[in-house]
């Protein structure tokens, strides 16, 4: 049975991007040369607690990657 328990609310992302060339053991995975580009994402997100609630790394093909970003005041 799930857990009921509050755990907060998402509240912030802290999102780091990289450009590096690639190694063989992505680019096997992503059909690229070894040496071609990649954009590496590294995402955490956090709880108004404070506490980490997401992480995830991600490697993305150089021809297919784009970002769009939105940045908002309170």
């Amino acid at each position: 049975m799930p857990s009921t328990e509050y755990l907060g609310v998402l509240r912030s992302f802290q999102l780091f991007f990289l450009l590096i060339l690639v190694i063989t053991f992505e680019a096997g995975y992503l059909n690229l040369e070894e040496g071609d580009p990649v954009a590496v994402a590294e995402q955490i997100g956090y709880l108004d607690t404070g506490a980490a609630f997401e992480y995830s790394i991600s490697v993305h093909r150089y021809d297919e990657f784009s970002i769009d970003v939105v940045l908002t005041r309170d």
